[in-house]
């Protein structure tokens, strides 16, 4: 009876878990994203304080 009781409450950690792993694969993507906005930043940033030929 204690197995059974065991698998029934791994059912909703399952679940959780699932979900848990679904929310971090959004934050990566959303992190690479933010990444590649601040890369963009920073170089129309030194392109404003450093005219002229790029040094990237």
């Amino acid at each position: 009876m204690e197995n059974r009781q065991k698998t029934e409450n791994l059912a909703p950690q399952q679940k959780i878990n699932e979900e848990l792993f679904k929310k971090a694969a959004e934050l990566k993507k959303k992190n690479v994203e933010i990444q590649q906005k601040l890369v963009e930043l920073k170089k129309r940033t030194d392109e404003i304080l450093h005219p002229g030929p790029s040094k990237v």
